[in-house]
C-alpha cells in the first residue's frame, strides 16, 4: 500500500489557526527576542577583550606586525585552514574597533538572524506559527553555547554552523518560497564557502556539494527537476566546492599531538556523542539513552525522506537535498569521531544544524499524526537537555574568557614587578593568557603544561597562578603590543 502525505500545496495554503495561531506566533517571536537579548547580555557582562587561546593568532595582524597575505590566510591553524573566519575577524575589527568582543557580538547576531529565518520558514512551510517553532531560538541561542559565545575565535565554528543552517533552510524551501534552482544556488554557495571555514566546515562539503551537481547531471526521474540538467552555475558551484576540498589537503600537515582514530567502534560512538550533544551538554548525563534517542530520530528521519522520494516524484529534488544534508552532518560527525571528544561542549554549535534539519524533515514530510508531534518532541528534548554550560563558562573554568581572572592575574603580576625590570616596569602593558586547557583543583607546573602543548619556546615569559572560583588557573604573561 502506498503511503500518502499532506500535499505541499495543502500545507502552504493552510490557514492560520485564528487567535491560537497568532498567539503562538507572538510567543515564539517573543522567545526569540528574549533569547537574543539574553545572549547579547551574556557577552556584554562576561566577554573579555583580552586575547584568549587561538585569539592570539590574530594579534600580529591587528597590530600590523603581520601583513595580510594569501599565504597567511591559507596557512594552517592546527588542522584548520580558516581564510574566511580570519577575514571576517579582521574586517569586523577594522570596521568597528579593535576589541575581541566584536566577533562575540557578531556570532550572537548571526545565529539570531538564522533563528529568525528558521521561524519564518517554519510558519511558511506549515502555513501558520506553532509553539513547536520555539525549538529554533532555543537551540540556536542556547546559553549552553556560552563557551563559544564568549570566545572571539569561535567565529570559526559559528561561520560553518550558519552556512550549514542556511544550506538546509534553502533546501527545505525549494519549490515553495524559493525555486529549486535558486535553492540549489544558495546551498551550492554555502558548500563552496564551507572549506574556507576549517575542518569543521570541510566535513560537510562532499555530500552537500552533490545536491547541485545531482540536479545538473542526473535525469529528471531521479531528481524531479529535469529542467536543471546541464545548468552551468550549479555545475560550477558543485565542482568548485569539491575542488576546494581537494585543494585543502595540498601541503596539509597532520598535527602531531592530535590523537588518531582508535578504531571503527570508538569512531562511531564518538560521532554519535557529537550529534547527541547538539541538544545541549547535559545530554552527556543521559548517555547512552540520549544516544539511542538520537539514532531513533535520525534513522526515522532518513526513512521518512526515502519514502517521500519514492512516493512523491515531484518532491525528489527537495527530499534528496535533505537526505544529502543529513549525510553531510553524518560525514562531519564521523570525521570528528576519528580523533576528538564527541562530548566536548564547544561542539554544541557545530551539531545544532543536524537537529534543525531533522525538525524540517518531520514538518515537511512526516506522516500526519507525527508532523507536529516530532518537532514538539525535539523542543521538549532540548528542555530535557538544558545545560549548565553557561554557568561553567561564567565561572571561568573553561579556558576561555578570563573575566575577573584577569584582575587577579594582574594583581599577581604587579607583585612581581621587580622580576620584570624593577619599580619602573609597566605591568599594565602585560596581559595574561591561560597556558592549560583545563581547570585544576591543585597547583600545577605551568612550564610543564606549556611543554606538553608545544608552547614552551618563550623562555622569557613569566608564569604565575591564581585561584578563580575555587579552581587554580595557570597563567602566562606576555607583553601585549599596542593595538592601533
Amino acid at each position: 500500500m502506498t503511503a500518502t502525505y499532506p500535499r505541499r500545496e495543502d500545507r502552504a495554503a493552510a490557514p492560520p489557526a485564528g487567535p491560537a495561531g497568532r498567539a503562538a506566533g507572538l510567543i515564539v517571536w517573543g522567545l526569540w527576542l528574549a533569547m537574543l537579548l539574553g545572549s547579547l547580555r551574556l557577552v556584554a557582562s562576561y566577554g573579555s577583550d583580552v586575547p584568549s587561546w587561538d585569539d592570539w593568532d590574530m594579534v600580529p595582524v591587528l597590530t600590523h606586525g603581520q601583513p595580510v597575505t594569501a599565504e597567511w590566510l591559507w596557512s594552517q591553524h592546527n588542522e584548520h585552514r580558516v581564510p574566511l573566519p580570519r577575514l571576517l575577524f579582521l574586517g569586523l575589527n577594522r570596521l568597528t574597533t579593535v576589541d575581541f568582543r566584536v566577533t562575540m557580538y557578531a556570532d550572537v547576531l548571526a545565529v539570531g538572524l538564522l533563528a529568525a529565518a528558521f521561524l519564518w520558514a517554519a510558519a511558511r512551510l506549515r502555513g501558520r506559527a506553532s509553539l513547536a517553532d520555539a525549538f529554533f531560538p532555543l537551540v540556536l541561542l542556547d546559553p549552553g553555547q556560552a563557551v563559544n559565545m564568549l570566545w572571539g575565535w569561535q567565529l570559526e565554528f559559528f561561520a560553518s554552523a550558519v552556512l550549514g543552517g542556511t544550506a538546509v533552510l534553502a533546501i527545505a524551501l525549494a519549490g515553495t518560497a524559493l525555486s529549486v534552482r535558486r535553492a540549489a544556488i544558495v546551498a551550492g554557495t554555502c558548500a563552496l564557502l564551507l572549506p574556507l571555514t576549517g575542518a569543521n566546515g570541510l566535513g560537510m562539503v562532499p555530500a552537500l556539494a552533490l545536491w547541485p551537481l545531482a540536479l545538473a547531471v542526473l535525469p529528471a526521474r531521479w531528481t524531479g527537476a529535469g529542467e536543471r540538467r546541464g545548468d552551468r552555475v550549479l555545475l560550477a558551484l558543485g565542482l568548485g566546492a569539491l575542488a576546494l576540498t581537494a585543494l585543502y589537503f595540498v601541503g596539509w600537515e597532520r598535527v602531531p599531538h592530535h590523537p588518531r582514530s582508535a578504531g571503527i567502534y570508538p569512531t562511531i560512538t564518538t560521532a554519535l556523542q557529537f550529534v547527541t550533544i547538539g541538544l545541549g551538554p547535559a545530554m552527556r548525563g543521559l548517555w547512552p539513552l540520549s544516544g539511542l534517542a538520537a539514532v531513533a530520530c535520525f534513522g526515522a528521519s532518513v526513512a521518512v525522506l526515502l519514502r517521500a522520494w519514492r512516493d512523491r516524484p515531484a518532491e525528489r529534488a527537495r527530499a534528496g537535498g535533505l537526505l544529502l544534508f543529513l549525510g553531510a552532518m553524518a560525514s562531519l560527525a564521523l570525521g570528528l569521531g576519528m580523533g576528538r571528544n564527541g562530548f566536548e561542549v564547544r561542539y554544541v554549535t557545530l551539531a545544532v544544524p543536524a537537529w534543525c534539519g531533522a525538525w524540517l524533515v518531520w514538518t515537511i514530510y512526516g506522516p500526519a499524526r507525527w508532523s507536529g508531534r516530532m518537532p514538539a518532541a525535539l523542543a521538549t528534548g532540548w528542555l530535557a537537555g538544558r545545560s549548565s554550560a553557561a554557568r561553567v563558562a561564567i565561572q571561568r573554568c573553561d579556558g576561555g574568557s578570563l573575566g575577573t581572572g584577569t584582575e587577579a592575574a594582574l594583581a599577581l603580576q604587579e607583585g612581581e614587578g621587580a622580576s620584570r625590570g624593577g619599580a619602573d616596569s609597566e605591568p599594565q602593558r602585560y596581559q595574561p593568557r591561560p597556558c592549560g586547557n583545563q581547570c585544576y583543583a591543585e597547583p600545577v607546573d605551568c612550564r610543564q603544561l606549556l611543554a606538553q602543548e608545544g608552547d614552551a619556546e618563550g623562555g622569557d615569559e613569566d608564569h604565575a597562578q591564581f585561584v578563580d572560583g575555587g579552581h587554580a588557573r595557570c597563567i602566562t604573561y606576555v607583553q601585549r603590543p599596542e593595538i592601533t
